[in-house]
């Protein structure tokens, strides 16, 4: 397990282009984010595989629509170890919308958004 310090030293690392995406936002303006793969192998990286979770806490059809339409809501945790015996518990959630189009899943939609949302 690493150090509060390691930790910190880790996340100040640059981020590499590769990791960086655009898109189309509001107004015209282009958006950059971090690609999901990149976010998982860092945390992956700076706190191992059991040192973070991830969890759909929510997952429900909207009703009243014309084709199945689900929101769903991810949680992820991350165990930080503090400077004594105690760790920080940092939490975050995202929230995902998916509408059955084409044949896609829609709760493979609104999950793969919503731990997408939460990631970043």
């Amino acid at each position: 397990m690493k150090t509060r310090d390691e930790i910190e030293k880790l996340l100040e690392d640059k981020i590499p282009r590769d990791a960086v995406a655009t898109r189309e936002g509001g107004g015209g303006k282009r958006l950059s984010y971090l690609e999901t793969w990149y976010v998982i192998a860092k945390m992956n990286e700076i706190f191992g595989n059991l040192g973070w979770d991830q969890e759909t806490v929510e997952m429900r059809e909207v009703p009243g629509q014309d084709k199945p339409t689900y929101v769903a809501r991810v949680r992820i945790t991350v165990s930080i170890p503090g400077a004594d015996k105690y760790s920080s518990i940092v939490t975050h959630e995202g929230t995902g919308y998916g509408r059955d189009k084409s044949g896609l899943n829609p709760h493979e939609m609104a999950t793969k958004e919503a731990e997408s949302d939460a990631f970043k």
